[in-house]
């Protein structure tokens, strides 16, 4: 099968990806996805949770075996195995929906999987504003993430990921960011004024694309900072942007708020999301910040961010 790289890792998979660069190199995949020709079995599983794909469409979570099965309304079954290892999907009946599925398997199916393995997947967005380092933004949507994303990249840092930024806590060293996948999400007001081109629609919003290779990266970084965006409302005579540093227990809670599949593991796994954030949150400062939403101000806003990171980067 053919292997993609992924968010830190490899995936063997028997449904194409055009989003994902394929692997050059060795070795055994962190993830093989599988294709069932047949009806998925039945299961007498323990619910975990449900979350809200689009519109009316959902997604619920259940035990399956050692493992955990996602049942979508739109785009069929996928049972991840209790090591995180192995995906099987189990199609609809009728047309396969192949881009929502690469979708769901890119978000919250691998997801999952990185969960099985130890790794702590927030919903954020997720840059460098220098080689080697990184920083998070959290919000739930519509909060404009990734527009001051876009505005970071504008103002000269790397695009690591938009949506799902995966977090590893090694033994030793510092925690890391690993990259996802290279595009946006913008509201059309917010792409022109970070003057990034749409190469595609996605309802009123449009989705970006169109990255040179300087403008991403592709290897995983150090976890600067994670952020917690609070907008705030115009304001001609208050700063654009501040921040405050949350102590351990709030910055983990805040961090347990934004993972990316809370939702879909429920309480079961309550104890184990608050021990990986907590594990994080010791390493990483979390900074509740202040943005103001005001687009004329967003190139100040990115400025300030990035000078609390070195950028540009000291000669």
């Amino acid at each position: 099968m053919p292997k993609y790289v992924a968010f830190g890792g490899l995936l063997s998979s028997e449904l194409g990806f055009d989003e994902l660069p394929v692997a050059d190199i060795g070795g055994e995949p962190d993830w093989s996805l599988r294709i069932s020709s047949v009806a998925p079995p039945g299961s007498s599983g323990q619910p975990l949770g449900e979350d809200t794909v689009y519109g009316a469409v959902k997604v619920r979570s259940l035990t399956s075996g050692e493992g955990v099965r996602l049942a979508y309304d739109d785009t069929g079954t996928f049972d991840v195995a209790g090591d995180g290892r192995s995906i099987t999907w189990y199609p609809p009946e009728g047309p396969r929906p192949e881009e929502a599925v690469r979708a769901d398997v890119i978000g919250r199916v691998l997801a999952i999987a990185m969960h099985m393995q130890g790794v702590f997947t927030l919903h954020a967005s997720a840059v460098a504003p220098r080689p080697g380092v990184g920083i998070a933004l959290l919000a739930p949507k519509g909060f404009g993430k990734s527009t001051l994303a876009a505005a970071l990249l504008r103002g000269g840092a790397r695009l690591l990921s938009d949506d799902a930024a995966p977090v590893r806590v090694p033994a030793e060293g510092p925690a890391l960011l690993s990259p996802g996948i290279h595009q946006v999400r913008l509201w059309g007001d917010s792409a022109e004024r970070v003057g990034l081109g749409a190469t595609s629609a996605e309802g009123r919003k449009v989705v970006v694309t169109t990255f040179d290779e300087e403008q991403v990266t592709r290897a995983p970084v150090a976890f600067d900072a994670a952020y917690v965006l609070r907008p705030t409302a115009p304001d001609p005579g208050a700063p654009p942007v501040e921040r405050i540093r949350l102590g351990e227990i709030d910055g983990a809670m805040a961090l347990v708020e934004q993972a990316k599949v809370g939702a879909l593991l429920g309480g079961r796994e309550g104890p184990a999301f608050f021990e990986m954030a907590m594990s994080v949150a010791r390493r990483v400062p979390v900074y509740a910040l202040a943005v103001m939403r005001d687009l004329s101000r967003l190139d100040d806003v990115a400025q300030t961010v990035l000078g609390w990171h070195g950028y540009p980067p000291h000669a």
